[in-house]
């Protein structure tokens, strides 16, 4: 049986700024070393709550090399292609581990890899009483 333990992210970004999702792979219940690939989503939350599957942007996908992640030792932990949000809101990464060779795929479940992206100039103080800065 394999683990797949997922994602870190951002809690909050600013518009136009580049952030990743971060997953750590964890092999349990195997003998031998394992390898893979990582695919990365991002799903705007409105939309598409967990990002399991529907309307979804690919972020890219990561290769793992066999041996980098062994039974009851190592985990692989990789970055994802950087996205920048397209317009404020709500998103949500997800992550697809496939391991070399078995044909089965290991998604996180989606909870707790929300950010939210904001306008940095809906901040904005005004100086004077008629709306002026």
């Amino acid at each position: 049986m394999r683990h797949f333990g997922c994602c870190a992210s951002a809690a909050t970004a600013l518009i136009d700024v580049a952030v990743h999702d971060i997953a750590t792979i964890t092999v349990t219940g195997q003998t031998i070393s394992a390898g893979g690939t990582v695919t990365f989503y991002v799903c705007d939350k409105a939309l598409n709550p967990t990002c399991t599957s529907g309307t979804r942007t690919a972020l890219g996908t990561v290769t793992i090399l066999a041996g980098n992640i062994t039974n009851g030792g190592l985990k692989a932990t990789v970055i994802s292609p950087d996205y920048i949000a397209p317009a404020t809101g709500s998103y949500i990464f997800h992550a697809v581990y496939t391991p070399y060779g078995s044909g089965s795929t290991y998604e996180d479940n989606g909870s707790g890899e929300s950010f939210i992206v904001t306008d940095s100039t809906q901040g904005h103080l005004m100086d004077n009483q008629d709306g002026s800065s």
